[in-house]
């Protein structure tokens, strides 16, 4: 009984030494005026958005009251961060030292240097972006060619043989559709996809195709324009690259389809918030050049990877 009693006995005591502590804290907020500090820290921010609100003046209201209702998450922040790393001791030695008259001039001119220090960051800033923009415009141009055709493009880029490297057309691709421009042919199952009109995906596809469940699509982009496999990957990724820069590529090299050589690359990319996956086949044939595209989401991936490989695995070349 008596070893319970200490107990409750420790844990109230150390509650009121907790909250002294945080009093004190209190206190040594309001002798350095940290109230003036935080509003002259939020106007700062508020100068920031100012130029970007363009001077509306409901917007500008708006932003005043999250301002206000926002005040009083900043000062817990504040006690929270004494708390943190300042003892029970080291406190009230602050409060000891802000009771001496270099500590009574220090806090009383604390918020003052502060404004002081972030009007002259401001000035700085607003005075030296043309320099800091002159400075960053090499970096920015060299990080921009990256994403370009000549920045992808290698002429002299060789690719390995995948494995499996072999592939024929799936014996259930029943279905045929023939291009009438280009000189081209998919089977593909009609238990598993049928045609639809290219506006819905790209208006300049040849032939494009949905999944019976909707989880899988894919166009065909045929042209007459001549390129080898290496300017196809080069605009494929500018192209891509241009949307979007949350791009993986996974597996890239040449497989065989009906004994035709066929460069393959998947890769994953992130578009308006939905992370895609596609497994895409280019080819340069004698006539012009040949993307097949087919894509399906990654959480579909899984159930949806077999059907559009097979789907790719109906092209054939006339």
């Amino acid at each position: 009984m008596k070893y319970i009693f200490f107990s409750i006995l420790f844990c109230l005591t150390s509650s009121v030494y907790a909250q002294t502590k945080i009093d004190n804290i209190k206190k040594i907020i309001e002798i350095c005026d940290y109230n003036s500090i935080g509003q002259t820290m939020v106007d700062g921010y508020l100068e920031v958005y100012k130029k970007s609100l363009d001077g509306n003046e409901e917007l500008m209201d708006f932003m005043k009251i999250w301002r206000t209702d926002g005040y009083g998450a900043l000062m817990d922040s504040v006690i929270i961060s004494y708390d943190k790393h300042f003892t029970e001791k080291d406190i009230v030695e602050m409060l000891e030292f802000y009771d001496t008259r270099v500590g009574k001039k220090l806090a009383k001119l604390t918020p003052l240097i502060t404004e002081e220090m972030m009007r002259a960051g401001n000035n700085w800033a607003e005075h030296n972006i043309t320099l800091l923009e002159e400075k960053l415009a090499p970096v920015l141009e060299k990080e921009n060619q990256k994403y370009t055709f000549e920045g992808l493009y290698n002429p002299d880029e060789l690719f390995e043989n995948l494995v499996p490297y072999e592939y024929t057309t799936p014996k259930k691709s029943s279905s045929i559709i023939e291009s009438e421009k280009f000189g081209y042919s998919v089977n593909y199952n009609p238990n598993d996809y049928h045609l639809i009109d290219c506006n819905m995906l790209n208006p300049i596809a040849d032939v494009c195709f949905e999944s019976h469940d909707k989880s899988v699509y894919a166009t065909i982009i045929a042209e007459s324009a001549q390129a080898d496999v290496r300017q196809l990957k080069g605009v494929a990724l500018s192209n891509m690259y241009s949307v979007t820069k949350e791009v993986e590529i996974g597996a890239l090299g040449f497989i065989s389809l009906n004994g035709v050589e066929i460069l393959n690359m998947n890769m994953e990319a992130t578009l308006q918030g939905i992370d895609l996956v596609y497994d895409n086949y280019y080819i340069a044939p004698d006539w012009g050049v040949l993307q097949f595209l087919t894509f399906c989401t990654k959480e579909d991936h899984p159930k949806s990877g077999m059907i559009m490989k097979e789907l790719n695995n109906g092209l054939k070349l006339k």
